[in-house]
């Protein structure tokens, strides 16, 4: 069983991530593969190795960072 606190630090982790990691467009395609690698890479441990703490805290890290990043990437218009 995974601690609340992990819980808290796994979204913490993300959500800041995601919001301010990658804001220049270049970063943004690297942050989102490694944001999405690292969240694929959780649920496998998390499905193969429930009792470990890393596959929780990767997975619901890593996928708010994604989503948070997705949410509020900037767009750039030509």
């Amino acid at each position: 069983m995974v601690d609340p606190k992990a819980w808290v630090v796994a979204i913490l982790y993300g959500l800041l991530a995601g919001f301010i990691l990658g804001r220049y467009r270049e970063e943004q395609r690297a942050m989102l593969g490694a944001l999405a690698a690292s969240s694929l890479i959780g649920i496998v441990i998390w499905m193969t190795s429930p009792e470990s703490l890393a596959g929780p805290s990767l997975a619901v890290g890593c996928g708010l960072g994604f989503l948070a990043m997705l949410a509020t990437r900037r767009r750039v218009t030509t």
